[in-house]
């Protein structure tokens, strides 16, 4: 568990250029959702550019990570600029933990997270700000991660790459697994089977583990990443990657720096940090 860190009482505390906070409740959403959100650069300058939008869970934790990354990546035109959205709770950091451990298990185990980002974190990121509805991505470690990579067969189409680190395929009794053979099935009738054609997943997808990670779910992970290769999806662009010299949480620097240059990977980076 986490512990917060007190603030100095005689300094004030650091802000993030070019973000804000949302909670959704006050707006007049139930729940305790909150939306740490981080413009592009030249959003001054033209409002309404349409712009990708990057997903992350776990922001309460992550978000200054994923927010000094883009900086560097756009620097480099490595990517180009786009929405950042940290998907939190405007809840304390101790009570974080459960609500977590609720939000980020499959459906069938009664979560609704993924119900709700799909009927109101996204559609008021897309009428509050100029995003483009056909450049949504969703990053996520651990149990984050495998909700993202889990979201390409139970909501297909929702978003259109993912970056899952450290996502074991083995837990919650292989929901990860039943997700995809359920859809591969629906992707495989018998008119198609007869006709040759391949099953469709158009997303990009980045999966990343630490080399040093628990061996049994690197085994896990690596027989996902090699059934997919097994499918042959039409129109997937997958990568899979295992980063020497990291565990489980020590993974998220270079694997979502990889992960961002992978989903952006066929885009044209465009401008420069003011």
């Amino acid at each position: 568990m986490l512990h917060p860190r007190e603030n100095h009482p005689l300094f004030p505390e650091v802000r993030l250029r070019g973000t804000h906070v949302i909670d959704l409740n006050k707006l007049g959403y139930d729940g305790d959702d909150q939306l740490i959100v981080s413009l592009p650069w030249s959003y001054d300058q033209d409002p309404l550019m349409k712009h990708p939008v990057v997903y992350v869970f776990d922001a309460y934790w992550d978000f200054c990570l994923m927010w000094g990354l883009y900086s560097k990546l756009l620097d480099d035109k490595e990517v180009p600029e786009y929405i950042l959205v940290g998907l939190s709770y405007s809840r304390p950091l101790n009570e974080v933990w459960a609500i977590r451990e609720r939000d980020q298990c499959p459906p069938e185990m009664g979560s609704d997270y993924l119900q709700r980002i799909q009927q109101r974190i996204i559609p008021f990121v897309e009428s509050e700000y100029p995003a483009d509805p056909e450049a949504r991505f969703l990053c996520g470690i651990s149990t984050g991660g495998l909700v993202a990579l889990g979201s390409l067969f139970s909501a297909p189409g929702l978003f259109h790459g993912v970056v899952a680190l450290g996502a074991n395929p083995a837990l919650f009794d292989g929901w990860l697994r039943k997700s995809e053979e359920a859809f591969y099935k629906a992707q495989r009738p018998l008119k198609s089977l007869l006709l040759g054609h391949r099953p469709k997943l158009p997303a990009r997808v980045f999966m990343g583990f630490g080399g040093l990670d628990h061996p049994e779910l690197l085994k896990e992970a690596s027989a996902f990443n090699q059934l997919l290769d097994q499918r042959n999806y039409l129109y997937l662009e997958k990568q899979f990657r295992v980063i020497e010299g990291e565990k489980h949480v020590g993974v998220y620097a270079e694997g979502m720096n990889r992960g961002l240059r992978h989903l952006f990977a066929n885009e044209s980076a465009k401008g420069k940090p003011q």
